[in-house]
């Protein structure tokens, strides 16, 4: 997958070697979650242009926007009355 020979990617799951920038990059335009490889914490992926532009978005609130944006999106977020 990584573009390696298999005692290269044997090595590598066995620690006894790192692999490089190269093989990282292959491993992650294939699908793999590199930072969960190096940290075992889930990367917070944005999955489509919705959630990059909110993102996006958000960076450029100062604090008082950003908190009143949080308080609407907890509202939204709750479950319906009944």
């Amino acid at each position: 997958m990584g573009a390696v020979k298999q005692h290269a990617q044997f090595q590598y799951e066995k620690g006894m070697r790192r692999p490089n920038s190269d093989y990282l990059s292959a491993i992650a335009t294939a699908g793999v979650d590199v930072y969960f490889l190096l940290t075992g914490e889930k990367a917070s992926r944005l999955e489509n242009g919705d959630e990059q532009r909110l993102v996006a978005g958000f960076r450029e609130l100062d604090v008082r926007k950003r908190e009143a944006l949080l308080a609407l999106i907890e509202v939204f977020a709750e479950p319906p009355r009944e």
